[in-house]
Parts: C-alpha cells; sequence; structure tokens
C-alpha cells in the first residue's frame, strides 16, 4: 500500500510521514496507523483489517478550536503515541498534548467507531504571562512539553526537555510582566511527565454459606461496541485470575482486562463471600460500561454446571457484580528527572514505555561520571553490581578486625585464623567476605541488623562497575586486598569497554596500595570493574581508596581565585541530611548522551493508591567521549 494525505487539497509542505504510529488493539484483527502531517497541523488515521487484506481510511485528527500551523509542530516528529483506541499528539509550541479516543457511536442508520478528541493535557508547570497590548498577548514560557510522547495501556510519559528552566513567576498567576527563564533551551534541565487514566472496574463476589464442590457460571456483557451479547467462556467456581481472564477475554466485546482474585473471605454471618474477582478493563475507553451479568446453571446458562453444596447448607449460592470506579481521563500523576540532571541536557526528547517501565533519552548529556570512589556516602552510587557478592557493600567499619580469619600456611604468616585488619581507609571499604553495611538512615553509623564481625562468606558471587570516566592523567591507585587468585578475585580498567590492566590480592585481608600507569589510554573513556567470581577458600576482595592524578568527581568551588577545582561537577540529590552530599564530574564528555531506566511503582493495587515513578539505572556509552 502507497499511503498520502487526503481531506486536503493542498498538501504541499505537509510533511507526511515525519511521525508514525502503529498498534494493534489487544483481541482484534485491525492494525491502526497513525500518520502525521505536521506542515499542516494533521494526523492521518489507517486502519488495515488483516482478514479482508484491505485498507481503508478512518478518520482526520486536528486539535478542535486551534488555528494551528506548521510551526506549532502539531504531530511532530517523536510527538505521536498510539496503544489501543487511545492516540495522543504532540503540540509543543503551545505546550499541549491532545488525546483522542475511538468508540462505538450508534446513528439512526449508521453504527461505526469514530474517533472524538478526550481532552487537552498540559503540565502542571504550564504557565504564560499577559502583557503587551494592553495585557491581551499570551507569552508563553517554552518548555517543549509534548515534543516527544509515549503510551502503554493506561499511562503516558510526556517528554518537556526545557522543563525546569527558571521560572521568575508563579504558575498559579497570571503576571503582567515577563516572569520567563533567561534562557530555557540552554538552562532547562528536562522533565518528563507522567499521566495516568482510571479505568473501569467491576467486582465480582460469590456469596453462600459454605464454599461450592463444584459448578461454574459465565458473565455477560450486553449492549457494547455494537455487540448485542458479548459472552465469556464458561467460569469455574473456583477459578483463579489467569482462568477467569482467559475467559472474560472470549468475549467478542470485551478487550484487556486485569483479575484480582481474594479469597475464603470469612465472617460470621450465616451467608459470607467464598470469593471476590476484581475486574480491572484496561483498553476499554468509553465512558458508559455496562454492568456484567452472571449466568448461572439455574437460570438457563449454556455450558455452566450446577453450584455443588452440601445437603446441610440452606443457602444456595449466588454471584454479584458491583461497579468499583468508573474510567476517567488522564490526569498527571508525577514528575520524572534524572538524579544526575544538568542544564541543557535535553532529557525526555525520547521516550518508550512497555507496562511499569520506561526508558528515558538525554541525547545532549554529558553523562557525568557518579561513581563514589571512596565508597565513603555509605552506598554504591555510580556503580552497577551484577549477581549477589556486592549485595551488602560497602563494608562499614574494619569488620574482619573483629571476627576469625582462615588458617593458612606457616610459610605466610600474615594470619593463623586470628582476625586481621584489613587496613582500610574513612568508615567504608569494600569486603564481600563480609556483611556489615551501613545504616539506611544515617551513613555515619552501621546497619543494627548486622552485628560486628557478621559475614556472608566466600560463596557469594558478583561484579561491580563503574560510570565510564575519561582519562585525563597518567596514573591511578588504590588500595586492595583479600583472596589471590587473578582469574577470579580482582580488580581491573577496562579501557573503551575492553580489559586492560588487572590487579589482585596476596590472599591476606590487609589492603595494599597499587599504582597503575595509564598514561597510554589518555582520552579514551575507562571504568572500573571489580569482581569476585569464585565460591571457594580465600574467593572474595577486598578495595578502597580509589584516588586518580586528575580531579574526579570534586565539588564546584565557586569563589576560588586560581580555579584550582574549576572541573568539578555537580551536587547529586539527597533525601536527608543524614546522607552525605555527594557530586558528580565535570562535563568532561559533552553531549555524549545517556538514558535512564524507571519504574512505576504504587502503594497498593486499590482505587486509593498512589503510583510514582523512581529511577532504575543510567545507560552511558563505554567508550564515551
Amino acid at each position: 500500500f502507497i499511503l498520502s494525505p487526503w481531506g486536503i487539497d493542498d498538501t504541499s509542505g505537509a510533511f507526511f510521514g515525519e511521525s508514525v504510529a502503529i498498534d494493534r488493539p489487544y483481541g482484534r484483527d485491525d492494525v491502526t496507523v497513525l500518520i502525521g502531517a505536521p506542515g499542516i497541523a494533521m494526523v492521518h488515521v489507517y486502519v488495515y483489517d488483516t482478514e479482508g487484506k484491505h485498507l481503508r481510511k478512518e478518520a482526520i485528527l486536528k486539535a478542535e478550536g486551534h488555528q494551528l500551523l506548521s510551526e506549532h509542530r502539531f504531530g511532530g516528529r517523536n510527538a505521536i503515541a498510539l496503544f489501543g483506541d487511545m492516540a495522543f499528539i504532540g503540540c509543543a509550541s503551545i505546550e499541549a498534548v491532545f488525546a483522542y479516543r475511538r468508540i462505538f457511536v450508534q446513528h439512526e442508520d449508521e453504527a461505526s467507531f469514530r474517533w472524538f478528541e478526550w481532552n487537552t493535557l498540559r503540565s502542571s508547570e504550564f504557565d504564560f504571562d499577559l502583557y503587551d497590548q494592553g495585557y491581551t498577548i499570551n507569552h508563553v514560557h517554552r518548555q517543549d512539553f509534548g515534543v516527544a510522547l509515549a503510551a502503554h495501556r493506561r499511562s503516558l510519559l510526556v517528554g518537556a526537555p526545557h522543563a525546569d528552566y527558571g521560572n521568575m513567576g508563579n504558575v498559579a498567576e497570571r503576571e503582567n510582566r515577563g516572569t520567563d527563564g533567561v534562557h530555557n533551551q540552554g538552562l532547562g534541565k528536562g522533565k518528563v511527565f507522567a499521566f495516568y487514566s482510571q479505568p473501569h472496574i467491576q467486582v465480582v463476589t460469590l456469596f453462600g454459606d459454605e464454599e461450592p464442590s463444584g459448578g461454574s457460571f459465565r458473565l455477560l456483557l450486553s449492549s457494547h461496541q455494537g455487540i448485542a451479547q458479548g459472552l465469556s467462556g464458561v467460569i469455574r467456581f473456583d477459578a483463579n485470575a489467569l482462568e477467569i481472564k482467559k475467559a472474560l477475554e472470549e468475549a467478542t466485546n470485551i478487550g484487556e482486562v486485569e483479575i484480582t482474585k481474594n479469597e475464603h473471605v470469612t465472617s460470621d454471618e450465616a451467608v459470607y463471600t467464598i470469593a471476590t474477582w476484581v475486574i480491572t478493563f484496561l483498553s476499554e475507553v468509553d465512558d458508559n460500561l455496562p454492568l456484567l451479568e452472571p449466568l448461572l446453571h439455574e437460570s438457563g446458562c449454556t455450558g455452566c454446571k450446577p453450584m455443588l453444596v452440601s445437603t446441610l447448607s440452606v443457602a444456595a449460592p449466588r454471584i454479584s457484580v458491583e461497579r468499583q470506579q468508573n474510567q476517567n481521563y488522564f490526569i498527571e500523576e508525577d514528575q520524572l528527572q534524572a538524579s544526575d540532571k544538568g542544564s541543557a541536557d535535553f532529557f525526555g526528547g525520547s521516550l518508550a514505555l512497555d507496562g511499569f517501565q520506561a526508558i528515558i533519552g538525554s541525547m545532549k548529556s554529558s553523562s557525568r561520571t557518579r561513581t563514589t570512589w571512596d565508597f565513603e556516602t555509605g552506598d554504591l552510587v555510580g556503580w552497577t553490581p551484577t549477581d549477589h557478592a556486592f549485595d551488602f557493600q560497602p563494608t562499614f567499619g574494619d569488620n574482619s578486625r573483629h571476627r576469625w580469619g582462615y588458617k593458612i600456611s606457616e610459610s605466610k604468616n600474615e594470619t593463623k585464623g586470628e582476625p586481621q585488619s584489613s587496613s582500610m581507609k574513612g568508615r567504608y571499604y569494600i569486603g564481600t567476605y563480609e556483611k556489615r553495611p551501613g545504616s539506611n538512615i544515617n551513613y555515619l553509623t552501621p546497619h543494627l541488623d548486622y552485628p560486628l564481625g557478621n559475614t556472608q562468606g566466600d560463596k557469594p558471587v558478583g561484579t561491580l562497575t563503574s560510570d565510564p570516566f575519561l582519562i585525563l592523567g597518567d596514573s591511578i591507585n588504590f588500595n586492595i586486598g583479600g583472596g589471590c587468585n587473578h582469574l577470579t578475585e580482582y580488580m581491573e580498567l577496562l579501557v573503551d569497554g575492553f580489559p586492560s590492566i588487572r590487579a589482585t590480592g596476596e590472599c591476606s585481608e590487609r589492603m595494599k596500595k597499587v599504582v597503575w600507569d595509564v598514561s597510554d589510554f589518555l582520552h579514551r573513556a575507562g571504568q572500573i570493574r571489580i569482581a569476585d567470581l569464585g565460591s571457594e577458600k580465600w574467593d572474595h576482595i577486598n578495595v578502597d581508596q580509589i584516588e586518580f592524578s586528575w580531579s574526579v568527581n570534586e565539588k564546584d568551588c565557586f569563589g576560588n581565585m586560581i580555579a584550582e577545582c574549576s572541573f568539578g561537577g555537580g551536587a547529586l540529590p539527597r533525601e536527608s541530611d543524614a546522607e552525605k552530599q555527594h557530586y558528580t564530574s565535570g562535563d568532561e564528555s559533552g553531549m555524549s548522551g545517556a538514558a535512564y531506566a524507571f519504574y512505576r511503582q504504587c502503594t497498593s493495587s486499590d482505587e486509593s493508591s498512589v503510583c510514582t515513578w523512581k529511577e532504575q539505572a543510567r545507560f552511558t556509552a563505554s567508550d564515551k567521549r
């Protein structure tokens, strides 16, 4: 098929195809295609029937009530998202996203699915000032809200790469003066705004005075999406969540559902709740969703078996359906920002979303190094662990000094089984034999659940890899101890992702200083990787005090007259004063780019739940420049 714009005479400069989206609605045979034409402020909708093998033009989406021009970027690159019967079109120049939905409409002589504008979305930080020409001109603060979109099920992410720009006014007031930022494109740190649409939820409840030993039922959804009767499959009285999901989705007018089952809700009453199934209609967008109707064998249900109870039962089992909540339009639920946010990083310029997992691009980020090199923050900020050897790291205090060590040969008199100091510096070090982390409340104190001398032993394995950094000096020095097998217990330097230098311990807890000459790798990207890959005797590693002959992760020195640390980076956020302040490196690799993984987590599964998005990881190139 060759697709072209339609519904307009002059298509010159339409930029038809600058943005595209495609999706197959859950459980259906048709495929929906959106094609943006920002030059004429339109998005064309096509539907391909996979059974009939034909393509039809379905709709043209516009911003009703707005006189948009090509410069408004309606449906521009990355500014289209589609999921099922929901479409979203960004219009960054007016700081808006337009939400559309496709619902079944019954007219006098015609019945069909049609697209309607649902609601217009703006961020909670949308702002404009009123001045000029008698205070009648709107001066909108540029944040580029809507420049990138991603949608999945009931969630929508909207990128605003120039947000957090230094607003000099109040978003709740219309000032009669310019309160915009000084230079939003250069100073904005970027945000992604998360929106969520509350779905329809119905609850099916089985009542009785005793639990049945057999029986089944069906659920009926009548007069919906042009289908008179959408009948589920047969559902056993004790069906689990997956079974009832499968049965419900057999109905021709029910899309994707999510089921939660609660069993045996006890009661002192004669008739009590035996089981409840909470049904969430994830793909439904019509405000008018009929209530499901339960069908039992006794009421003529085809294929259903009667509910079996003992002769002692005096109340026949019955099933009821109640509406727990109706769907709502999309509302803002959270704001996402990088923990190492920086001006002009273009965070939110690209997005992808799948379920509760999101990936957010920050293509102009300098991917500043966040790693704690002396471990004195009491956590592993800037390090990426694998497996479980580093689960309880870093270690608080000289823990090996307060436990029994290995008894080794008399020829090596470092230890004969007695406790031995690690010769650590400060409060923390990496010691994978130990199991004594710091407090998660105050980094200055140990965790109360892990007493002095507590260990995890040699069994756990894993690696710990730092953020990439640029090699801008001649040497790296550090303290290392623990096991002496250079194949399993070691610290190594990766250069552009490739192992280049390695060091190991001497089968002694006591760490000794090692210096690496890295002058051959000047201006290339490096990473430190600490490995504990063995599970036998002395298969653990101790590391502390990684230092560089150049400046890395130093605090900004405002007001220093000789600029001895002008290369310093920014402060990373803290949740409380009980956390040690840590700093990133400076902008050593401008616009090398980064991406961030976020995860949506909720306090509970009911309608009162509060959901937030948490940063999980940052991705950067191991050979950044």
